[in-house]
């Protein structure tokens, strides 16, 4: 679809359209790593959102931001409404939503301020006939006014002032978007929470690299900026958003793992209680710099029982129109989505929080269909009713790690019941050795939720066929459970910081002891899940270097 096409003429060589008349753009991730970037591009095959190939060069935070499945979250719970839809991308970056959107049928034009970014965007989307890309500054496209059916600005507001001119670029920004939309049609907006709660604690700002810096308002003008909940809300309405709804990405809008729904955030704490889906995506994402200087896992809980989610929440996606009847894009029964699609395509995952007429359940299906997986590990993705729970068995975990002077007696004293209740369902196999059902590979403490009525086991993913050895599991397990840890507390003189030491204090003082040479083992099944879910090997001494000690507040 050319839109104007006087006022633009094609590069051949990289295939996009350009304004000849077009000022510098100065925006880059560096010269060098853009390169590499459209050199990677170019030499790639499948350059689709699950492609294996990319998988294995997400080395780094630039190319994980640019190269990982889980950026395409963000949209994904509307891609059957981006079917068909003409969609115009403001400010594409090098491609990944561009390419998620082409893949769901809609007809793309992108469009992007730097020359070689959007050449990599045209690499990313290469024989996709319904891509189209522009080289151009958001507020000088010359597009034909309500031409679309969709407009996204994601990550792109923040830089309003910085690229563009006037008075408040910002506000020109957001009704520039409006005008390009045709009757009914959609905005989704993505950008940082100004107070998100990862940037009260002292993570740096992302796009200045220091702490506090939103916080403290220390932006100026021709400098990014974002805004808290309520001020970006006022001013979509000023740009002409009659319809706006608040949908919270988590952990934030760039890699993706869940989705907050506006009905959730509607939802009494009775029926409805994000807490553990919150922590669930907490991990610290490679990007990270500076320490928080409080625990996310337990202020994330007084944020959600001080009904402050959406204001402190990391991120925001608003999805607005000018008509209020032009944001129900989605059914109001969904209140959350949580994705495990970090991985390859035959195993990525969504989980669907719906509400019906005998309660919430929770829905799985994988996403992509027509895969084929392989390998000893079976995937099982089954429904089963929500359970209204604020906590498991890994919280006791986070509250005695979060506690000045603990140590490996605290860590083994918080998994004590989790550790008994593994006994419980054990059996004596005829070498006298405790043995677990097949499906308690994923009895993780995170996955034995703290109910009125007892432990209730959910998330049963995983497993191989054969029954479990009891320190396995428990080693398994409480090395995740601790590798997921995002901040500590000092310890006592002496605590060791290692995740595999830890696991194994731990194991002894709830009286588990690993057979003997087992350890090789246990670790290569570890390893043989992870070859063959995420498609790359980790190695021992990799998963032995873990360590808590970089996670010190």
């Amino acid at each position: 679809m050319i839109q104007n096409s006087s006022a633009y003429v094609f590069d051949e060589e990289n295939g996009i359209w350009y304004r000849p008349d077009a000022g510098e753009f100065s925006y880059s991730d560096g010269e060098k790593s853009e390169r590499e970037l459209l050199d990677l591009m170019k030499a790639t095959k499948d350059k689709s959102v699950f492609s294996r190939e990319l998988l294995r060069h997400m080395t780094s935070w630039m190319t994980t931001y640019y190269l990982s499945p889980r950026r395409s979250n963000l949209l994904r719970l509307f891609s059957e409404y981006f079917s068909g839809k003409k969609v115009l991308e403001l400010g594409c970056g090098c491609g990944a939503i561009t390419r998620f959107l082409a893949e769901c049928g809609a007809e793309v034009v992108a469009v992007e301020g730097s020359p070689r970014r959007a050449a990599i965007a045209r690499s990313r989307c290469e024989g996709m006939n319904n891509v189209t890309i522009y080289c151009d500054r958001i507020l000088d496209i010359s597009f034909e006014p309500g031409s679309f059916d969709c407009v996204t600005l994601i990550g792109v507001l923040e830089y309003a002032r910085r690229f563009g001119r006037g008075v408040d670029p910002v506000q020109d920004t957001l009704v520039k978007a409006r005008s390009m939309l045709r009757k009914g049609g959609v905005l989704f907006l993505a950008i940082e929470n100004q107070l998100g709660l990862k940037y009260l604690s002292g993570v740096i700002e992302d796009h200045v690299g220091q702490p506090f810096w939103g916080v403290n308002d220390c932006y100026r003008p021709g400098e990014v900026v974002t805004f808290p909940r309520a001020e970006l809300d006022a001013r979509l309405a000023r740009a002409g958003y009659g319809g706006r709804k608040l949908f919270i990405p988590l952990p934030d809008y760039k890699i993706v793992g869940a989705m907050l729904c506006p009905s959730s955030l509607e939802a009494s704490a009775e029926e409805f209680d994000p807490t553990l889906l919150i922590l669930k995506n907490l991990p610290p994402d490679m990007a990270r710099a500076g320490l928080p200087v409080f625990s996310l896992e337990q202020a994330s809980r007084v944020m959600v029982r001080g009904g402050l989610t959406a204001d402190l929440a990391n991120s925001f996606l608003f999805v607005a129109s000018a008509e209020e009847q032009g944001v129900d894009i989605v059914d109001n029964a969904v209140l959350a989505v949580h994705y495990g699609s970090f991985c390859s395509a035959e195993y990525a995952k969504e989980v669907v929080f719906r509400r019906g007429d005998e309660g919430i359940a929770v829905q799985r299906r994988n996403l992509v269909s027509g895969t084929t997986p392989s390998g000893p590990f079976a995937q099982h993705l089954l429904d089963e009713p929500y359970v209204n729970c604020s906590e498991s068995m890994q919280d006791a975990l986070l509250r005695a790690v979060n506690r000045p002077g603990w140590d490996e007696k605290s860590v083994a004293v918080a998994l004590r019941p989790w550790v008994a209740w593994l006994r419980v369902h054990s059996r004596a196999d005829e070498n006298g050795r405790r043995m677990l059902p097949a499906e308690f590979f994923d009895a993780a403490p995170h996955n034995i939720l703290r109910s009125a009525d007892g432990p209730i086991f959910i998330d049963k993913e995983w497993d191989n066929g054969k029954e479990l050895e009891l320190d396995f599991v428990v080693f398994r397990n409480i090395f995740v459970a601790l590798s997921s840890i995002t901040s500590t507390a000092v310890p006592a003189k002496g605590t060791s910081f290692q995740v595999a030491v830890l696991t194994l204090q731990a194991m002894a003082l709830n009286g588990v002891t690993l057979a003997s040479g087992r350890l090789d083992e246990y670790y290569s099944r570890i390893q043989e899940l992870n070859r063959q879910v995420f498609g790359s090997s980790v190695t021992r001494e990799w998963l032995e270097s873990f360590s808590l000690l970089g996670r010190l507040i």
